[in-house]
């Protein structure tokens, strides 16, 4: 199960837990019968420090190492990753 970036014409999607470890900021509205999720990736939410989230959350998860990188290291990390993932994707 996948779910999608909010945003029109983005085509982000996201399995739960790879979104959370992501950074991808979750609006979740829920009441007594239901529970509804809205996702927007990291590019449409530009007022918050996504680079800080996806740190914080892979660290105390231990995501790949992560707790072994400064922030700056793994800034550069997953830069260089989200730029091969966008070169794939436009390929496609």
């Amino acid at each position: 199960m996948k779910f999608e970036c909010s945003w029109p014409e983005c085509k982000m999607s996201y399995h739960p837990i790879c979104a959370y470890l992501n950074g991808v900021f979750f609006d979740l509205k829920r009441t007594y019968t239901s529970l509804s999720a809205k996702l927007s990736c990291s590019e449409h939410y530009p007022n918050r420090d996504s680079f800080h989230q996806i740190y914080l959350r892979r660290f105390f998860c231990d995501f790949n190492s992560t707790s072994s990188l400064t922030q700056e290291e793994f800034k550069e990390k997953f830069t260089s990753e989200l730029e091969k993932k966008r070169a794939n994707a436009a390929a496609k």
